[in-house]
């Protein structure tokens, strides 16, 4: 990577430091620009979190409450996790 990029990015090769709100700006800057693209195929899209049961092709329960839909895409995420080592989180870790 050339050293001009790396700043780009919040990377400081020089004294191999490591500048997080740059990095969190270009993250965020990237997220924001991806999502503005892609926001055409989001239009129209309800999104419920939860436990789902199907009832019939086009009927699912979600928390309880009754959807009727023609089209249903169930998606699953993961969410970050600290081992179990002692000190391990007194350290700073980064996830």
């Amino acid at each position: 990577m050339k050293r001009k990029n790396a700043a780009n990015l919040g990377l400081m090769p020089t004294n191999m430091q490591v500048d997080m709100a740059r990095v969190s700006d270009y993250i965020q800057n990237v997220i924001n620009r991806v999502s503005e693209t892609e926001k055409v195929y989001t239009e129209g899209v309800t999104v419920k979190f939860g436990n789902v049961s199907f009832k019939s092709p086009t009927e699912l329960a979600v928390n309880g409450e009754t959807i009727t839909t023609r089209y249903t895409l169930i998606t699953t995420g993961s969410h970050p996790t600290v081992p179990d080592i002692d000190g391990l989180e007194e350290t700073g870790l980064l996830d």
